[in-house]
């Protein structure tokens, strides 16, 4: 039986598809692309944002459309937001929240012969475990990796904590254990993930922190590096910020959610810092390493930011060393603190404000680029020449994606590469051999 996944959303959903797709093969479902005709489709839905659910619909459709007879499975955190109007929406025979989804193919055995919509969620609790292990991430050459789920902030305008469930973290043991699986599988480059994962550790017994599984991930033996997904501002220590100073099996790569550049928005939203502190962790990173690539979110448009606290905004974000931007608007999420705010901004407000932080995520990115020229940057190679550019791709420590124009270069193998020639979408370099 046929078998087609469709992920939106974050690195974890990302992960947990793969799982998903491992289980699959393993009891003899054949796995096939999306946009082809299969028995079962299955989504694994993002709610962040409004967009996010409604492209989750498009691609339910989209689904049923392929195979009018085949069954469609919503599964992922819209699922777990709001499962009794998915289950209303006439394409979907199974409705799956975050807790179950490992089970979802009991799920399916059972729903055999049904003419009725199936809706499986449950509250995510301190002791939900959701820490699927993969032997493989299959189709990558990088590989994802889940430590860490939930959270326990507040933030007045984010869905997250209500979808994934309050903080935990995966056993050091077996964190140190499924790392070593891709290690033997061939990775040579590891991105550890999770929702909020500089709290990684402190709901473990013992307690640990991140800064502590580090260390022991970076003594093991062989080639490979690290990459670390979101981190919050206040959970970048110094004790961290020097291991990166050290190690070369971290990348030089930090993304840091500053949100907005007023105090007064960073207040409402309810983030726990400041403007200064923001901007003396950024000053401090890049004095520790001035080749360190640092990204941040920011949104726009958050309900009450006037004109002049965009302006300040966008000046403070200015005026920081930052490598890249992803802006994201507004978006009122229902149970939120920030749902039934005062002061809703214009759509063509924030449309434009949106735009212009990212023309200026465009030339700060350039900037960064042009500022590593003829430097060798360690790089993994991870595709072959396409028919479209005949060019290899490569991923630098620092997050800069190359294209070389040398077909010798052996995928998931590290080179160095000096990068000669920046355009806005495309980073041109040569190998340094």
């Amino acid at each position: 039986m046929r078998i087609a996944f469709y992920t939106l959303g974050c690195k974890l959903n990302q992960y947990e598809t793969k799982y998903l797709e491992e289980i699959a093969q393993i009891k003899g479902f054949i796995t096939v692309p999306f946009d082809t005709e299969a028995e079962i489709y299955v989504i694994n839905t993002c709610t962040v944002t409004a967009k996010s659910d409604f492209h989750a619909r498009q691609y339910i459709r989209r689904a049923k459309r392929t195979n009018p007879s085949s069954i469609i499975v919503v599964t992922g955190c819209y699922a777990q937001r709001d499962p009794e109007n998915l289950k209303d929406l006439p394409e979907i025979d199974l409705v799956i929240g975050n807790t179950e989804k490992e089970r979802l193919f009991d799920y399916l055995s059972g729903h055999k012969g049904q003419q009725r919509t199936v809706v499986v969620t449950s509250p995510i609790t301190g002791n939900s475990d959701t820490f699927y292990a993969l032997q493989k991430f299959a189709g990558y050459t990088r590989a994802f990796m889940k430590i860490q789920d939930g959270c326990n902030s507040a933030c007045s305008y984010c869905i997250v904590p209500s979808v994934r469930g309050p903080s935990r973290s995966l056993e050091p043991e077996k964190l140190v254990s499924r790392f070593g699986i891709f290690l033997k599988s061939g990775y040579k480059e590891i991105v550890l993930t999770g929702v909020h994962i500089g709290k990684y550790g402190l709901d473990c017994n013992p307690k640990t922190n991140l800064c502590t599984i580090l260390k022991k991930l970076i003594s093991i033996n062989g080639d490979f590096r690290i990459r670390l997904s979101s981190l919050e501002p206040v959970e970048i220590s110094n004790d961290l910020i020097e291991l990166f100073s050290k190690s070369e099996k971290l990348c030089h790569h930090f993304h840091i959610p500053l949100q907005n550049g007023n105090d007064e928005i960073l207040h409402r939203m309810k983030r726990l810092y400041n403007v200064e502190y923001y901007g003396q962790l950024i000053k401090r990173l890049k004095e520790v390493n001035p080749d360190m690539c640092i990204g941040a979110d920011v949104i726009t448009g958050f309900p009450g930011e006037t004109e002049l606290h965009f302006e300040d905004s966008y000046n403070f974000i200015s005026s920081l060393p930052l490598s890249y931007l992803h802006v994201f608007s507004f978006s009122p999420r229902p149970g939120t603190e920030a749902y039934n705010e005062p002061g809703k901004i214009p759509l063509e407000t924030i449309k434009s404000r949106t735009k212009r932080l990212r023309n200026l995520s465009i030339e700060k990115n350039a900037d960064f680029r042009n500022s590593l020229k003829d430097k060798p940057l360690q790089t993994l190679i991870y595709n072959q020449p396409s028919n479209v550019t005949d060019m290899q791709m490569g991923l630098s420590s620092n997050y800069i994606h190359m294209y070389v124009n040398e077909k010798t270069l052996s995928v998931n193998e590290f080179y160095p590469l000096k990068i000669k020639n920046v355009q806005r979408n495309m980073t041109l370099a040569v190998s340094h051999l």
